[in-house]
């Protein structure tokens, strides 16, 4: 019987972290108990992968590992906003609202969705 590459076993890894990160976007916003869990999910089987691709199998070098890192902190953090863009839940605020707390752009009379 074969055995997968250390390499084919961390872009499974990577592309089960990633489904569950597409479950939790795909969820609807009401469900945010269900968003979290699936969020959370990906964010365990994501953990340990980029330290064990790195140090124990040598797989990928510390720059993949930390652009891994940098791609699901983003995703993870990118779906209440996104949730909030397609819902029209939160329209009040701008898109830094959701993270600094305050009310939109500042001066700005800007009322709506992110600013792109």
């Amino acid at each position: 019987m074969g055995r997968l590459s250390a390499l084919a076993g961390v872009a499974v890894g990577l592309a089960y972290a990633l489904a569950w990160l597409v479950w939790a976007a795909r969820t609807p916003a009401e469900r945010r108990l269900e968003t979290a869990l699936h969020s959370l999910t990906a964010a365990l089987v994501l953990a340990p992968l980029p330290w064990e691709a790195t140090l124990r199998f040598h797989a990928v070098t510390t720059w993949t590992a930390g652009g891994i890192l940098l791609f699901f902190t983003a995703e993870i953090i990118g779906i209440p906003a996104a949730k909030s863009r397609f819902t029209g839940a939160g329209r009040d605020r701008g898109w830094s609202g959701h993270w600094l707390g305050h009310g939109g752009q500042q001066g700005s009379g800007h009322t709506g969705g992110p600013v792109l």
